[in-house]
């Protein structure tokens, strides 16, 4: 029941949580639903975390640990099925994002994110 409604969809750390929550169904069908909610020319702009994150988050609950031990479709791989006939984007754009530091008590972490814009 999605209609065309968006120019640009934001995605930003959350596709773990979904992962972990609902599977590879459930992130394949959020994907699905974003990519019917763009008008024509539209972009999504994604940001997935890595898979050594879900590790670390994995044993949240049951639920998160089941879904953890059932996936198949790892982050690495999303770009091969948003580009594929079952979800429809065309084009995927890599964003050069630099590093950026992040403050704890003791140290600092220094992460990069890759974020991708879908067509």
């Amino acid at each position: 029941m999605q209609r065309p409604e968006f120019d640009t969809i934001l995605c930003l750390s959350l596709t773990k949580w979904i992962h972990l929550n609902w599977g590879d169904e459930g992130v394949k069908r959020v994907f699905r639903r974003m990519y019917a909610q763009l008008r024509p020319g539209g972009r999504m702009i994604l940001e997935a975390q890595p898979w050594p994150s879900y590790v670390r988050k994995k044993k949240l609950t049951e639920t998160t640990f089941k879904n953890y031990l059932s996936i198949q479709m790892r982050p690495e791989q999303f770009n091969e099925y948003l580009l594929s006939k079952e979800v429809g984007f065309s084009t995927c754009e890599l964003i050069d994002a630099p590093a950026h530091p992040s403050k704890g008590k003791f140290i600092i972490i220094v992460f990069s994110l890759q974020i991708y814009i879908y067509t």
